[in-house]
């Protein structure tokens, strides 16, 4: 004889009791880095268990051709003869253009032509100089590009954490995509369960609600207070169930994350009588 409503509640993540409900301990943050290039790892700066910072270099790819590409960028960048001329050229061809205008506007010494000849010429070398501008620009992207580009042979750790999985060696070939270490913030965790939608009305639980949670560990049990933190608007159709997380400090590393826990629901709510008229 088969009982598959019995299946089902083994198989659930969160198994009931009268004022309790056992749910399952995850890490805030659990994340899977990978490269987003490929490439062969020069560089392993980790081990797994070891803690990290935020930012901190933690692999790193064969970067030579990179470096160089940045470094070709910087000295185009820094060459700046070229706006240097067009800016002393500027300047002398417009001084020209203004004496020559004057000796044909008061003394008649130059000829109408030749003061359009100088404003053409003039005309010219600004553009010169506009070009010459716009050109530094172009070089001072493409100098952020190849930095860019350089960073990206960089695994940098995102957040505070511990690296639980360290997936590739010195000397290995990185695919793009494909995860190369695992890290987890401990600190900040929360249980996860599912609680009827009755239990969410008549106990009245509520976003920043506080419970107590309760952790078997096989030697002493461990207690910790707990946040509400998100509440799903949406019900589950089959098990009328709704999921909640139940955020709770993790910081001295007391509960190994996965294991289960209890959280102790608050009373149920007894509606107050209604007065007589």
């Amino acid at each position: 004889m088969r009982f598959p409503f019995l299946a089902l509640l083994l198989l659930s993540q969160t198994v009931y009791a009268a004022d309790s409900i056992v749910g399952i301990t995850k890490p805030m943050h659990d994340i899977e880095l990978s490269f987003p290039v490929d490439g062969v790892v020069s560089k392993v700066l980790i081990k797994e268990g070891q803690k990290v910072k935020k930012g901190e270099e933690l692999l790193a790819l064969e970067n030579q051709l990179q470096l160089q590409e940045v470094q070709r960028r910087k000295v185009l960048l820094g060459d700046n003869a070229k706006l240097q001329t067009s800016a002393h050229n500027k300047e002398v061809m417009s001084e020209l253009l203004n004496n020559n205008r004057q000796l044909h506007n008061y003394l008649g010494a130059v000829s109408r032509e030749e003061v359009r000849k100088l404003e053409m010429q003039t005309a010219g070398v600004e553009g010169d100089l506009t070009a010459a501008k716009q050109e530094k620009k172009r070089e001072e992207i493409e100098l952020h590009m190849a930095q860019r580009e350089l960073e990206r042979r960089i695994l940098r750790s995102p957040i505070d954490g511990i690296i639980t999985k360290l997936d590739i060696e010195q000397g290995e070939w990185a695919q793009p995509g494909k995860m190369v270490l695992h890290i987890v913030d401990t600190t900040k965790s929360f249980l996860e369960v599912n609680i009827s939608v009755d239990d969410i009305y008549s106990r009245d639980l509520k976003q920043n609600s506080s419970l107590k949670i309760q952790f078997k560990t096989g030697v002493s049990d461990i207690q910790k207070m707990g946040t509400v933190t998100f509440i799903s608007p949406i019900v589950d159709k089959s098990s009328s169930l709704v999921r909640v997380k139940i955020e709770f400090d993790n910081n001295d590393g007391a509960v190994l994350l996965g294991m289960s826990a209890t959280v102790l629901l608050p009373e149920i709510k007894t509606p107050k009588p209604a007065l007589n008229s």
